[in-house]
């Protein structure tokens, strides 16, 4: 009686098996995770320059209006709409620079 030869595994799992595969295969993931990471960072920060350029024109506004004098002790509304959006831009980056700054990214 002859011994049934060994299950070969498929040539795809044979091909992934080798070292230099392997390494290909982890330089790709590696690439393919830093492009994220440039991707994610210029959008984020690009949007938050952006909404600071667009608060820095209403703050351009708000003290044209203030050197007018359009505001009184009983209406000052849009400085008070300015500076909740001001400060919403500022809890966005709070959370932002740690994000993109300060957290270690393992390799």
């Amino acid at each position: 009686m002859q011994a049934t030869p060994a299950p070969q595994p498929s040539p795809l799992i044979q091909k992934l098996a080798k070292p230099t595969t392997a390494y290909k295969l982890r330089a790709w993931l590696a690439m393919a995770g830093l492009a994220l990471f440039m991707v994610l960072y210029f959008a984020l920060t690009g949007m938050h320059a952006l909404h600071m350029i667009i608060g820095i024109g209403i703050l351009a506004v708000i003290l044209r209006m203030a050197i007018k004098g359009a505001f009184t002790k009983e209406w000052h509304v849009p400085v008070e709409l300015f500076g909740l959006y001001w400060h919403f831009v500022d809890i966005v980056w709070i959370f932002l620079f740690p994000l993109l700054y300060l957290v270690h990214r393992h390799g």
